[in-house]
């Protein structure tokens, strides 16, 4: 298996983390940063930075965890991978979920339980399903939301080539037995490339 679908896999496995992780954080110094809390009044004119803050924190969560899923797959294989992606990804998230913010991935067919999506979630993917259908490219499918003391942000994610390994219809059997295994409610297999795998899904809180 080559870098590029290495990284498409990565990216796919992403889905069967746990929903979401928060952690809240108190600041006691005076010097702000992007990532501290906003006031409210404040964050509606900074949508842009809140959605530029949620960009950076899906690409730091996607690149840290493409690494750990290289080194897996190299040393034993997309199995192997499975297991330390269930393992992993939780931690890379909780990791990453501070200071106010919270990473989730979710998708209409999940392989996690806890990664469903909510009612708003839903929405933004069926919406993103019927653009893809259209022929909107996935690449520019995202959506943000400032309402009720938060800022919401969703970004698509495609269904790639590779992704069929673990969850197109072909399934290899001892690959497929591994991931029931860890996933037994695993909904997530039957996907084809022109379906919409899922989306990440990111929560600020506000200060109001």
């Amino acid at each position: 298996m080559n870098t590029a679908n290495l990284y498409l896999f990565c990216l796919m496995a992403l889905l069967a983390s746990p929903h979401a992780f928060s952690q809240n954080s108190k600041h006691s110094s005076k010097h702000s940063s992007p990532y501290e809390e906003l006031e409210f009044k404040e964050a509606q004119t900074d949508i842009v930075v809140l959605r530029q803050v949620a960009e950076t924190k899906i690409a730091d969560f996607s690149a840290i965890l493409k690494r750990t899923l290289m080194s897996a797959i190299q040393q034993q294989g997309l199995e192997h991978a499975v297991a330390v992606c269930k393992d992993q990804a939780p931690k890379i998230a909780e990791k990453l979920s501070k200071d106010g913010w919270t990473i989730a991935r979710t998708s209409l067919k999940t392989r996690n339980a806890y990664n469903a999506p909510d009612e708003w979630e839903q929405t933004q993917l069926i919406a993103f399903n019927t653009l893809m259908n259209a022929g909107e490219p996935p690449a520019t499918l995202n959506v943000s939301d400032l309402s009720q003391g938060r800022f919401r942000y969703m970004k698509a994610i495609p269904t790639g080539q590779v992704c069929l390994a673990c969850h197109g219809s072909q399934v290899d059997p001892a690959l497929l037995q591994s991931i029931q295994a860890y996933y037994p409610n695993d909904r997530a297999i039957g996907f084809t490339l022109k379906d919409l795998r899922g989306a990440f899904s990111l929560t600020k809180a506000i200060k109001k």
